[in-house]
């Protein structure tokens, strides 16, 4: 079973937007940074401007140099090159493989799925003003009914900072690091 709260990330600012770096990404998605690099390089219509940027080494000197400035951040041995946007780490859950990223890519479905039931509803009571035959009482219902299960998953917009350590501790080859979805399910 896998943990929705494991879903969080941290983002940095660039170029005005908060972004998530692709080492970062590695970690949450619970894949090879390499992946995640292949799979923009792969399918770089999906990974457009609003989804990712290619960093530039002046980006990258200065996340890497934030990061090495929060406590208990060993070194970076590996630089970032993609930052991602909300919606590009969307994008990647839907791209990915991994079981956390089936997982993800299976809830962003279902959410959308729900948005467009609302916007159905929604329609139907707006139709209903004029439509005596229409039982708005219950077009509300559902629609409150929607909006909740909408609104009930709050881990879709969570964000941590433990994610970076879970990364350097996989990129120095600790032993004990297990993976999200190992974790979730024990």
């Amino acid at each position: 079973m896998i943990d929705d709260n494991d879903f969080n990330f941290r983002t940095f600012e660039i170029q005005d937007k908060e972004m998530m770096i692709d080492l970062d990404a590695a970690s949450v998605f619970d894949v090879d940074v390499e992946e995640i690099r292949q799979v923009v390089r792969l399918y770089p219509k999906k990974y457009s401007d609003i989804y990712s940027i290619k960093l530039s080494e002046n980006e990258k000197e200065e996340i890497c140099a934030k990061w090495e400035k929060e406590p208990g951040h060993p070194k970076v041995q590996e630089k970032p090159e993609i930052a991602f946007s909300v919606v590009g780490i969307f994008m990647l859950a839907t791209t990915l493989n991994s079981p956390f990223a089936v997982h993800w890519s299976k809830k962003i479905v279902e959410q959308y799925a729900r948005l467009q039931a609302l916007s159905r509803l929604l329609s139907d009571l707006m139709e209903s003003a004029e439509d005596e035959s229409l039982d708005k009482e219950e077009l509300i219902m559902e629609c409150n009914h929607l909006i909740s299960e909408i609104f009930h998953d709050t881990s879709f917009f969570s964000h941590c900072n433990d994610v970076s350590i879970m990364n350097i501790r996989r990129v120095k080859g600790d032993p004990d690091m297990r993976s999200k979805c190992e974790r979730a399910e024990a």
